[in-house]
């Protein structure tokens, strides 16, 4: 029987904690799942995840009305129909996860061999259950029960059907199954001419059902829940549920008298405005076009389990009462909800809409990489999706159709100014600053990118800090999305190393060696030299130096210098503005926990 030898290190721990195991192959991964939590002593649960980072795939449960891709970089595989080899052959490590309402630690799971036979510590027998060959823990935290007697646990707990011997050899079973004399897991016979067809991997596969199906079918039926119907949400009851004081800004969002109202009152008002025509259609015209399509995605899905990364997509959406969400993770919209958007919901409006959604990701993009640009310039940027080559008129009369709220530029004259520059005339010393610069003129891909994320997550720069905050300093996908956008928002500022070091300090990331503190210095210089910066107009420091432009060389990089000894840089931006540096996708300083762009941004 083969096996997987794994070393199951929990993130964020220093020293690290681990524990090497031996792992059947030949498994669904939703058998895995069962596994693993086994050996790492957690309560069964339906919410686990597999992550494959390399590879871009992510391996969870599939559920009757719920959502498969998570994050547009992920593929989405069932865990119940997708075999463990699929993926551990060819990858070297992954990352296993429960999304439990409490906060579970995540592992890495490095795949370190696969054996074909394995034998037991005291020399008699085959290995034939999940096993601890190995771990390391801490002497003041009892993390885990003992090494030993967890494995007495594991090799009572994966046992054969029916009380077979739990000394039967590979070739015992495989000789069985080719006299069709036993039925392994199957409720139908092994026919000769079926057998005649069935790999070795199908035997095996038999083989490790043998011994692990009985618990874990005993295990999984126990997560087995009803088909989850409507729950009939109401947007008014929804509304309900929200702070007055929360209800008095979306009033004021919407430019809805509510002096002296009460609760419900305003939950009243806002429930008949988002649940009229021109409010929903006011309302899409501010949505991104990732945001609508995440919408469209579960407009007719009943109740269904939402994730995080739902969340980063709906939540502005669920603000205005078209997503109910449920304390348990649930949500769905709203049957008045569904009903309202088909009806206004025409080709036409929708191609307003991503018409609309397109200007607003090129405003920000301009805010990212120009801060104020020529139309022409925004005009050229706007044409260069295939899809959206229209004439110069019809431009101007789709950037008059992004609603006042929402509109992050200003247009003077000839020119696109971002709006968070034009207190004290900023945008005049930074279009000094740039001189008669090139504009760099990004791909669509780019500005959806930026867009969608507030950083360049294509780059291979970016990449490669990526991977290593991930591999190296063992920070979970929400904290790397943070982490990347805090370096980009300063390099593309000409902002300092110690700065971002201090974000650093401040989330107790620290270095484990002086080694590692050398490569994610070198990593650094390389993501500041190819971050395409406002002073010059979105190109990169190392696309500047190609240039031979005679100032580019004392530009690339001049910051980045040994870390604990990082020199001043001259910029545009002087000091008293620097803590006004604000981005569409900042948090709004207001505090209401919003991204800038759907708040104060659109003010």
């Amino acid at each position: 029987m083969e096996f997987y030898q794994l070393k199951i290190t929990r993130k964020g721990t220093k020293p690290p904690i681990w524990r090497r195991c031996l792992v059947p192959s030949n498994i669904t991964f939703s058998q895995m799942a069962v596994v693993l939590e086994e050996i790492l002593e957690y309560e069964t649960s339906s919410l686990h995840e597999f992550e494959f980072f390399q590879k871009k795939v992510h391996v969870r449960e599939w559920a009757e009305g719920g959502k498969t891709v998570t994050n547009w970089q992920y593929d989405f595989r069932s865990a119940a129909d997708t075999f463990v080899n699929d993926l551990m052959d060819t990858e070297k490590w992954f990352t296993f996860r429960i999304h439990a309402e409490e906060k579970l630690p995540e592992y890495r799971v490095d795949i370190e061999n696969k054996v074909k036979k394995a034998i037991l510590d005291d020399g008699d027998r085959e290995v034939c259950f999940p096993v601890i060959i190995k771990e390391v823990s801490r002497e003041d935290e009892s993390i885990w029960t003992d090494a030993l007697e967890r494995n007495t646990y594991l090799e009572d707990t994966f046992r054969l059907q029916d009380g077979e011997s739990d000394h039967r050899n590979f070739e015992e079973i495989k000789a069985d199954t080719e006299n069709n004399k036993i039925l392994m897991t199957s409720t139908n016979p092994v026919s000769p001419e079926l057998h005649n067809k069935q790999s070795a991997n199908t035997i095996m596969k038999e083989f490790a059902d043998c011994y692990l199906n009985p618990f874990i079918e005993e295990k999984m039926a126990e997560l087995e829940l009803e088909e989850e119907g409507s729950r009939n949400p109401d947007v008014k009851e929804y509304l309900l549920s929200y702070k007055k004081e929360d209800l008095e800004e979306k009033a004021k969002e919407f430019n809805i008298t509510c002096s002296g109202d009460s609760k419900e009152i305003l939950a009243d008002e806002l429930a008949k405005y988002v649940l009229s025509p021109e409010g929903m259609r006011e309302i899409f015209l501010q949505a991104d076009e990732w945001e609508a399509d995440a919408f469209e995605t579960i407009l007719d899905k009943k109740c269904f389990l939402a994730t995080e990364e739902d969340w980063l997509k709906l939540g502005w959406l669920s603000d205005a009462g078209y997503v109910v969400s449920y304390s348990d993770h649930h949500a769905e919209v709203p049957k008045d909800v569904i009903s309202l958007y088909k009806e206004i919901n025409t080709p036409e409006f929708n191609k307003l809409c991503r018409q609309v959604s397109w200007m607003r990701s090129c405003q920000t993009m301009l805010g990212f990489i120009y801060a104020i640009a020529p139309l022409k310039i925004v005009y050229r940027m706007y044409r260069r999706r295939p899809e959206y080559k229209v004439s110069y008129d019809e431009f101007l009369e789709i950037l008059k159709q992004v609603p006042e709220n929402d509109n992050m530029c200003i247009v003077r004259g000839d020119k696109m100014i971002f709006k968070t520059v034009l207190q004290d005339n900023l945008y005049e010393r930074i279009e000094e600053y740039q001189g008669d610069r090139e504009f760099y003129m990004p791909s669509p891909e780019e500005v959806l990118d930026y867009a969608k994320h507030g950083y360049p997550s294509e780059d291979p720069a970016y990449k490669k800090l990526e991977n290593f905050l991930r591999e190296e300093l063992h920070q979970n996908t929400v904290q790397i999305v943070e982490l990347m956008y805090i370096v980009f928002k300063e390099f593309s500022m000409d902002g300092m190393l110690s700065d971002i070091m201090e974000e650093f300090n401040s989330r107790n990331i620290v270095f484990n060696s002086e080694k590692q503190t050398e490569e994610f210095a070198a990593i650094m210089m390389n993501v500041n030299n190819n971050t395409r910066m406002l002073d010059f107009r979105g190109y990169t420091p190392n696309e500047i130096a190609r240039m031979s432009r005679p100032e580019a060389s004392s530009r690339v990089m001049p910051s980045m210098v040994p870390m604990g000894s990082i020199a001043s840089t001259p910029s545009f931006i002087p000091s008293n503005a620097a803590t006004k540096k604000i981005y569409p996708n900042d948090p709004c300083p207001c505090g209401s926990g919003k991204k800038y762009k759907k708040c104060c941004g659109r003010k």
